[in-house]
């Protein structure tokens, strides 16, 4: 009887977890799913979590930061006010004329 010992690819990199397939991707949702660290709205539902996690590789995102940036309005996956900045500022050669027009503690609205 021989036990064999097989080196697996790591999905650890330097900018935290990222699933290399879909079968890492539903493992991660439905673990991140049960816990009580996400947003209240995404507890218990694994299926939005991989949606979430899934737009959020589509726009550069770990999967934590996915989490907490994009939300669901009416079935859409739909980013923060924070992330829009983010993202318009990291990819300030798309977004050449953002500036704030109004910030409060209520709204921020900014021209883009």
């Amino acid at each position: 009887m021989t036990t064999a010992i097989t080196k697996s690819e790591s999905s650890i990199t330097a900018s935290g977890f990222e699933p290399s397939n879909m079968g890492e991707l539903l493992t991660l949702s439905e673990t991140l799913a049960r816990s009580s660290l996400i947003p209240v709205s995404l507890r218990g539902k694994p299926g939005d979590v991989a949606v979430i996690l899934m737009h959020g590789r589509e726009l550069g995102l770990t999967p934590m930061r996915a989490l907490s940036e994009i939300y669901v309005v009416d079935g859409k996956p739909s980013a923060s006010a924070t992330l829009k900045v983010g993202l318009c500022v990291r990819h300030a050669s798309v977004c050449k004329y953002f500036r704030a027009i109004e910030v409060t503690e209520e709204i921020g609205r900014a021209h883009v």
